[in-house]
């Protein structure tokens, strides 16, 4: 099992990977293709045996979900293996959308992959919703975002956890 998940006692039963940009004539940008690398790989060394694409149309259509869809079938993951949720529009979506199909299938444990600097904010929110939850952050080699996007990036995310926990109290003042 690649170092990423070492640590495990067991696999997970479900790799959640985050969706980002898909750039125009429906191509990933390069922090989508990183995670789905990253997560057919995890999937390739027995992490789990499904993986939930998550991600909704943004900026340039198809919906990200579909192009990771793609993306996995290409390197291998059976189409079978492979679970979409297209509507998702944010990260709090997904992990909504992760709980509510773990209670469905009765999963105990997910895999989340993303960027390193988006990790913990999934993490976090994932436990105060109740979604037993490791992280599996995509690796250098993969590639690496330009230095001023990865700075800009994690401020960004880091600066959003406020606003994650507020959305966090007000979805549990609605249950």
């Amino acid at each position: 099992m690649p170092a990423a998940v070492s640590g495990w006692a067991s696999v997970a039963d479900a790799i959640v990977v985050f969706g980002a940009a898909v750039w125009p004539g429906g191509r990933a940008s390069p922090a989508l293709a990183r995670r789905v690398c990253h997560a057919a790989a995890l999937y390739a060394a027995g992490a789990a045996p499904l993986v939930l694409v998550s991600g909704g149309v943004g900026r340039e259509p198809p919906a990200e979900a579909a192009v990771m869809r793609r993306l996995l079938i290409e390197r291998g993951v059976p189409d079978a293996a492979i679970r979409c949720d297209d509507q998702s529009r944010n990260s709090f979506e997904t992990l909504l959308a992760s709980r509510a199909l773990a209670r469905q299938n009765g999963w105990r444990r997910v895999l989340l992959v993303s960027d390193g600097y988006h990790l913990p904010r999934c993490r976090l929110t994932a436990r105060l919703i109740g979604l037993r939850a490791a992280g599996s952050a995509v690796p250098t080699a993969y590639g690496r975002p330009p230095a001023w996007t990865l700075a800009r990036q994690t401020v960004r995310d880091y600066l959003a956890i406020p606003v994650y926990l507020l959305r966090v109290a007000r979805w549990r003042l609605t249950r």
